[in-house]
């Protein structure tokens, strides 16, 4: 599965749901919420995706994940490379997850209390750094200040893992409504 399935959040969500009777459509469901921000990603890479022909744009997105796209996004909008961000970061990140997979897997036990390791945190942590380390101006900070707080209060008032929808589509809805980078005073 974490070789066919390049979707942590996704993977967990399905085992937690793997049962006797698989209930198919809850599944898919929450697989397809879970991932729903992939759409965005897409959408904001686009510009420069658009370059590629159709299949090779698609092979690339398969490869994304939250890392590589947000590093590849900051690339791009700095007029830097980007596409070896995107495809090798992906190629990287996803025999890494295999690896740690099968790690996991034969290894796992020897780690009684990954939370007192704080394994638990490292992408968040990489997600910050991202964020810390991107644009700087109130366009991008208004924006992040919407997503964060509307997935904080998705988390706290509304089903479990529909924070990380709410808080893509929350920010995404509020670039769009500021519309583009170059139309800032």
């Amino acid at each position: 599965m974490s070789a066919l399935v390049f979707a942590g959040a996704s993977q967990f969500a399905a085992l937690e749901l793997w049962g006797t009777q698989v209930p198919f459509f809850t599944l898919l469901a929450t697989v397809f919420a879970i991932n729903a921000r992939h759409l965005l990603m897409g959408a904001t890479l686009y510009p420069w995706l658009v370059q590629l022909p159709t299949g090779k744009r698609y092979a690339a997105m398969l490869l994304a994940t939250d890392a590589n796209w947000a590093m590849s996004l900051q690339a791009f909008s700095c007029d830097k490379p980007g596409f070896g961000l995107l495809i090798g970061g992906g190629i990287s990140l996803w025999l890494s997850w295999v690896l740690g997979s099968w790690l996991g897997i034969h290894f796992g036990h020897t780690i009684s209390d990954p939370y007192s390791l704080g394994i638990d945190m490292v992408l968040g942590c990489f997600l910050l750094a991202m964020v810390v380390g991107g644009e700087k101006n109130t366009r991008t900070f208004i924006i992040w200040a919407i997503a964060a707080i509307s997935a904080l209060l998705a988390y706290r008032f509304l089903p479990e893992n529909s924070h990380v929808i709410v808080g893509a589509l929350a920010g995404g809805l509020a670039g769009a409504c500021m519309g583009r980078r170059g139309n800032e005073h």
